[in-house]
């Protein structure tokens, strides 16, 4: 997946109007955001679809920052009285609640989901971290990358690509990401899928020496 340099620069200031360095304000973003589509209503649609791409470049640049980013987006869906989007050939008159999850879990899964690639390890980690964090607060329910975390944790019953090598190692360290970001509401979700005692199976087949520190943290965890 590309970014649109374009779009990202020109959302970055409002999580961003002084430095990239400080982390978002979440209430100040979102207050800033919610003022932009007061003034442009037209605009809703655009922004619905183009914030999942700017989360995506800040969790990806600056992953400290994903949880100011995700509250960010939790506040505005609980700002009342945002425009309607328009113009939208699924819901001509959707929410940008309902826009935002539509286009953020079909971009998160673009990013996440298989097969994996070694030219896209960097993006697929961000990807990890973002998609855990925004399911553990509820911002996202459970898209494809449920099926990575299961992917990357080798489950016999799931498997489909059988990675080898770096590709497996990226597949593995992006399920332990998911796990240590945000594991506790899969396991109380789908208790039979992601059962501790299978997840911790499966952490004990992982055999990848350049993350077994990783591993090993989420034994603890």
């Amino acid at each position: 997946m590309s970014y649109d340099e374009r779009e990202v620069n020109r959302l970055l200031p409002f999580f961003y109007p002084s430095s990239q360095s400080t982390a978002p304000d979440p209430a100040a973003a979102a207050a800033s955001l919610a003022n932009h589509l007061k003034v442009e209503p037209i605009a809703t649609a655009a922004l619905a679809v183009d914030l999942p791409i700017v989360l995506l470049h800040i969790a990806t640049a600056r992953p400290a920052h994903t949880d100011h980013i995700l509250r960010t987006i939790q506040i505005l869906f609980e700002t009342p009285s945002l425009p309607l989007t328009e113009n939208w050939s699924f819901c001509p008159t959707a929410t940008f609640e309902e826009m935002f999850r539509v286009a953020f879990q079909e971009d998160l899964d673009g990013a996440i989901g298989p097969p994996v690639e070694v030219a896209e390890r960097e993006l697929h980690l961000a990807a990890s971290l973002l998609g855990a964090r925004a399911r553990s607060i509820g911002v996202l329910d459970t898209p494809n990358i449920v099926g990575s975390l299961a992917e990357g944790l080798g489950f016999p019953d799931e498997v489909l690509f059988h990675y080898q090598g770096d590709v497996a190692e990226i597949a593995a360290t992006g399920s332990c990401i998911q796990l240590l970001c945000g594991a506790s509401s899969l396991v109380q979700d789908q208790p039979k899928r992601f059962a501790k005692d299978k997840i911790l199976a499966a952490l004990d087949r992982l055999k990848t020496s350049r993350i077994d520190a990783l591993i090993k943290v989420c034994f603890i965890v």
